[in-house]
């Protein structure tokens, strides 16, 4: 006869694990295939896409000279939670005042179906902020 308690501590036990290692996924950039250039030094850009992510209700996790990593808390619903993604944002130096940027979105098991792809609106706050600099 099958021990029920001892499985479903071994089941529990196992999805727990499954649910911690999805949530420790890094985002992953291929900048052969970005077409996001600034007209601005790395360090311009790379202050813009701080204020990018705090403004979107990311908690900065990494900066590092050509890359940023924020995540977003998790906000657990009635059925679906939001929240929870991790965002990296890679700089590539093309010239001193031109600024190749990636933007990937990772989200967790968990929160899968209520969360987004953060990339666009990102995006979109770093070109308007460095758009009133010149």
């Amino acid at each position: 006869m099958i021990n029920f308690r001892g499985f479903l501590q071994v089941l529990v036990a196992g999805i727990i694990m499954l649910l911690v290692s999805a949530c420790a996924t890094t985002p992953k950039a291929d900048l052969a295939a970005s077409r996001d250039i600034f007209h601005h030094s790395a360090d311009v850009v790379q202050q813009a896409a701080v204020n990018a992510l705090i403004l979107t209700g990311f908690q900065l996790t990494k900066k590092e000279k050509n890359y940023l990593q924020g995540n977003r808390p998790l906000k657990p619903g009635l059925i679906i939670s939001s929240g929870g993604e991790t965002v990296g944002v890679w700089l590539n130096l093309v010239s001193p005042d031109k600024t190749q940027v990636k933007i990937h979105t990772t989200k967790t098991f968990i929160g899968y179906v209520g969360q987004k792809d953060w990339g666009n609106e990102i995006l979109y706050k770093i070109t308007k902020e460095l758009s009133g600099q010149q």
